[in-house]
């Protein structure tokens, strides 16, 4: 049995190469589509190509009656036949020319329609299966990536603050090696900076089966992400990782970053930010070797809403003396200063010196905010400088298959000081918070008693199911009023 040839008869003619050649350009399906992959094609695509060639097809019908009718037949039922003069057979040429010069023409500008046309239905729904639009792999979608909006949802404050609208989609782009970052969106307020970042990479799921592919590729760490607001250095304190791999053509790398941003002076309306990442990074953590460096420059408004109060308000308890310096609340954050803290506050032996005793208590202190309605515990510390911000708010089940999450979330986080002093960490609540009021603030001390395992001398044993109040020591509690 032959082979079905679908060839229609224009194509058969030699008069139609040229714009069958045009045709074939304007849509070409790749030989490695599955049928269920072709289908997903644009409808509106295939539809105006047809009906150009309609259009062609009609003019190149009608151009050859207008010749026919002009000169008569050349053969009939009389048996009579005469030959065309020799300037009407140059005319003729000369039509045919024209006529087919009219047709690209018209094939050129109807091309250019349809690219454009598609171009306009990628960029308002987001390219499943993308497409090379200028030297982007995928046109940044002004609903942001799916990876970002995954890692968005994902996390407490920021899915509160996409439901309300206050993340500027930013949607700047920028190629290496064949690879597309993009910063997808931002949000900016007195407590804290959030940045969408994504990188879409020039191979899908097919090339890269046990994921080790360019596992470094952006780097959620200080040393190679780095960024300045208005000139000032904004210290990165947290952030999240996915992967999307639901494209079969090209997975996509996101990562959601938390900024600290207590450094902006007063209430700008707009800042200017300056990012800097390390890309295509090799080699294996802490030691990694980035051969190319993004710089991207980019404005983003600043939330300038928000509530500040300076208790200043210190209380003395079991010889130590803490101070609750500042309080900042803005509507991703409820942050807390607090003062006073050293390393001889805690008193865990080191380890080299462990093997010599019997027994041990390691030092924890707990620090609670409680409101007329509701209590909060902001963290518990095991040293002063090891408190991740917020309520460790991470991310949990993506939404959509394909997706997957790495990292910690935007609550686990490097600790914030106030004016970068280490004795002044600050305490985060990473929801919204609307109380006003009397409230309060306290500290309490805990303890953890371990005592050797007899059966193994290396090792120790805790005596209780984690560390428990302290009973010898008295708590520090503030008291403030939230206008």
């Amino acid at each position: 049995m032959q082979p079905f040839d679908d060839t229609i008869p224009e194509e058969m003619d030699a008069n139609n190469t040229a714009m069958i050649a045009f045709l074939s350009h304007v849509y070409v399906r790749d030989e490695s589509e599955s049928d269920t992959e072709s289908k997903l094609a644009d409808t509106e695509q295939i539809q105006a190509v047809v009906r150009v060639r309609e259009r062609l097809l009609q003019l190149t019908q009608e151009q050859q009656s207008s010749i026919s009718g002009m000169y008569g037949p050349t053969g009939g039922g009389t048996g009579s036949s005469f030959s065309q003069p020799q300037q009407a057979k140059s005319w003729q040429k000369r039509i045919k020319v024209l006529a087919l010069v009219a047709m690209l023409v018209l094939l050129i500008a109807s091309s250019f329609f349809i690219t454009g046309l598609v171009q306009q239905r990628q960029l308002a729904r987001g390219s499943d299966f993308p497409v090379t639009i200028g030297s982007y792999i995928v046109p940044p979608n002004k609903h942001g990536s799916l990876i970002v909006n995954e890692l968005v949802q994902a996390d407490q404050v920021s899915r509160f603050l996409q439901q309300k609208q206050q993340f500027t989609q930013i949607n700047q782009s920028q190629m290496a090696d064949g690879y597309q970052i993009t910063v997808d969106k931002a949000y900016m307020d007195a407590n804290i900076l959030l940045l969408g970042v994504y990188a879409v990479m020039p191979y899908g799921r097919s090339a890269n089966k046990d994921g080790r592919m360019d596992s470094f590729f952006l780097l959620a760490d200080g040393d190679h992400t780095r960024l300045t607001a208005n000139s000032v250095k904004l210290p990165l304190i947290g952030g999240a990782a996915g992967t999307d791999t639901s494209n079969i053509r090209h997975e996509q790398r996101g990562m959601l970053l938390a900024f600290d941003a207590a450094g902006i002076q007063g209430s700008p309306s707009q800042v200017g930010l300056n990012l800097q990442m390390d890309i295509h990074c090799q080699g294996w953590p802490p030691k990694y070797t980035c051969p190319h460096t993004l710089s991207f420059s980019l404005k983003v408004p600043f939330h300038a809403n928000k509530q500040v109060a300076t208790p200043q308000q210190a209380v003395t308890q079991n010889g130590m003396t803490f101070t609750l310096e500042r309080v900042v609340i803005t509507q991703a954050e409820a942050r807390f200063y607090v003062g006073g803290w050293s390393d001889a506050m805690f008193q865990t032996p080191p380890w080299s010196e462990r093997s010599k005793l019997e027994s041990f208590d390691d030092t924890w202190y707990n620090i609670k905010l409680a409101t007329a309605s509701k209590s909060y515990s902001l963290c518990t510390l095991l040293t002063p400088y090891n408190c991740p911000q917020g309520a460790q708010t991470g991310p949990t089940l993506p939404r959509h298959n394909g997706v997957q999450f790495g990292g910690d979330g935007i609550g686990e986080g490097s600790p914030v000081y106030l004016n970068n002093d280490h004795t002044k960490p600050g305490f985060s609540l990473l929801e919204p918070f609307n109380a006003h009021g009397k409230m309060s603030v306290t500290i309490t001390k805990l303890i953890e008693h371990f005592v050797k395992d007899k059966k193994n001398s290396d090792s120790y044993m805790g005596t209780t199911n984690g560390p428990v109040v302290d009973k010898k020591a008295s708590p520090w509690a503030f008291e403030f009023i939230l206008p």
